[in-house]
């Protein structure tokens, strides 16, 4: 049996959907065959012919592998090794290996942003700041005095949608571990940055647009996805 953890199982569904993507797992790695027609392009990222692999180190030799196939309506292929199938059931790890924010861009054109994000007024309000900025803490303070809801605390998800930005919850919440299956019109980006005086100002656009880049989640060797990023970041 394969073990769903708390913050997916906010997102099931029981209603019968045809889905829109299909992810495939097998307790099988026979059909990854890495050889030298394989090019490493970043570390255990390799290329063929369009078709893209990643490998996670498991325990011992052994890795699980990520095929995204060239040309198939399958987006992503998950390959276990078979000594390993119960192990990684009884985990409930797959967030690990699906690579959400590459499928989330490729499929929907919606982005992952570092970001703690509220219900407010039935708008949302997203902070944003580097690792241990303050985003938490004033996510918090809008909860608790403000009379608003925590959606994420951590990696909250972008999409425009009929010409408005839409903010929605996530499964990824870092340490949080706060996930709502939520969506929202965005009212707010804010950026936070501690000091001695509080007071807001309207960011230059160059500046916004710099800022918001640099806490979404991009690919160390992707180009192409990092062009779709900053074509829906502009």
């Amino acid at each position: 049996e394969f073990l769903i953890r708390d913050n997916l199982k906010v997102f099931q569904t029981c209603k019968l959907i045809q889905p829109d993507l299909v992810i495939e797992i097998d307790y099988d790695t026979d059909f990854i065959q890495l050889n030298d027609e394989w090019k490493e392009i970043h570390k255990n990222v390799f290329v063929k012919d369009g078709n893209i692999v990643q490998r996670y180190h498991w325990k011992n030799d052994e890795y699980i592998y990520r095929l995204e196939p060239s040309g198939r309506d399958t987006p992503c292929r998950i390959g276990v090794p078979k000594d390993f199938t119960k192990d990684f059931c009884e985990s409930g790890d797959i967030l690990n290996y699906l690579a959400l924010d590459r499928l989330m861009v490729k499929y929907f054109n919606c982005i992952y942003f570092h970001s703690s994000l509220v219900l407010h007024k039935n708008e949302t309000i997203l902070f944003s700041a580097p690792s241990h900025g303050g985003k938490s803490t004033q996510a918090s303070l809008w909860e608790m005095w403000e009379d608003a809801m925590i959606l994420n605390g951590d990696k909250s998800l972008l999409k425009i949608e009929s010409s408005k930005l839409i903010s929605y919850g996530s499964p990824i919440a870092g340490t949080s571990k706060i996930y709502k299956n939520v969506g929202a019109p965005v009212k707010a980006i804010i950026f936070i940055k501690k000091g001695t005086e509080n007071h807001i100002v309207k960011l230059p656009l160059k500046e916004a647009y710099i800022k918001l880049y640099s806490e979404m989640v991009k690919s160390f060797w992707d180009e192409e996805y990092n062009k779709k990023v900053l074509s829906i970041v502009e």
